[in-house]
């Protein structure tokens, strides 16, 4: 099983799954939970579903603090590791789905 992801936090993205020659297509779109920054990602196309809490825009910190309280180096890290266990996220999600 093949899976190209291309997603961005804050900005969602699409994802191309291919399973002994049969291609599975899907969009990746950010949501607002509850209106407490909590972050869910619908993931429609071929196949539909929900990933709750996918992350928090309260786990990001704010790019105005680099500088005072962290470098950027610092902010980058924090940035791409969510990034890469939101990726992880929705691989593992699409793996199940497409089993």
């Amino acid at each position: 099983m093949d899976i190209e992801i291309d997603y961005k936090i804050g900005v969602g993205g699409s994802a191309t799954v291919v399973k002994k020659g049969m291609e599975f297509n899907f969009e990746l779109e950010e949501f607002d939970e509850n209106q407490y920054a909590d972050i869910g990602l619908k993931i429609t196309g071929d196949y539909d579903c929900a990933i709750d809490d996918i992350y928090n825009r309260n786990s990001l910190p704010d790019l105005s603090d680099v500088g005072d309280n962290l470098t950027l180096e610092e902010y980058n890290n924090i940035f791409n590791n969510l990034q890469l266990d939101i990726l992880n996220s929705i691989e593992s999600e699409l793996k199940s789905m497409c089993e």
